[in-house]
């Protein structure tokens, strides 16, 4: 363990983006442009601004969006007909939620240009619900853990663990800014 949060820690001031000459970050960030269609790159160097450690592997983890097809789905699509007449899914992917109980269950989670969405990974029956009018902040800690959650104040929080959590992150992050003009949404790290 000890010697992989020194692989992260990178340089003496310990921040990822140190260890990367600019010519390696345009380098993996014209891979990236070229993906899979989505209208935001994901871009793992400015995603946490050096305040969370990162395995060395999840710096090479390529985009994906939409892996579970839920824009393709007719039972989502008829879903999100319901709250948008011009819904778009950004990302899709299978995550691991931990209930008030701490068990923990699979879900789909799926990010939209208006909502976050739990979905059951069986029937694609929405669970849940996230409108960005609701979403408060992300926290997350500063370790490199797959662990972060969604606060939605009027409702109740949301744990999720997730190996795509700088994606899912970044999405949300970019897809909030759009719903609400020039308003970022904050993302928190503390270890507490």
């Amino acid at each position: 363990m000890a010697e992989a949060s020194s692989d992260v820690s990178g340089s003496a001031s310990g921040s990822v983006t140190d260890r990367h000459s600019d010519a390696e970050k345009r380098s993996v960030g014209s891979r990236r442009s070229g993906g899979t269609g989505s209208s935001f790159p994901f871009d793992e160097y400015d995603v946490f601004d050096g305040h969370k450690q990162r395995r060395r592997s999840s710096t090479s983890k390529e985009y994906i969006g939409d892996s579970m097809k839920c824009a393709e789905n007719p039972f989502v699509e008829k879903l999100l007909e319901k709250y948008s007449d011009d819904p778009e899914v950004l990302f899709s992917d299978v995550v691991t939620k931990i209930n008030r109980r701490n068990k923990m269950q699979k879900r789909v989670l799926m990010v939209t240009n208006q909502a976050v969405y739990n979905l059951d990974p069986v029937n694609f029956r929405q669970k849940r619900r996230i409108g960005y009018d609701k979403l408060a902040y992300i926290s997350m800690s500063k370790f490199s853990d797959n662990f972060f959650v969604l606060h939605a104040p009027s409702e109740y929080d949301y744990l999720l663990v997730s190996a795509r959590k700088a994606e899912i992150v970044d999405v949300i992050k970019k897809a909030y800014k759009k719903f609400k003009g020039a308003m970022e949404l904050k993302v928190i790290y503390n270890n507490r």
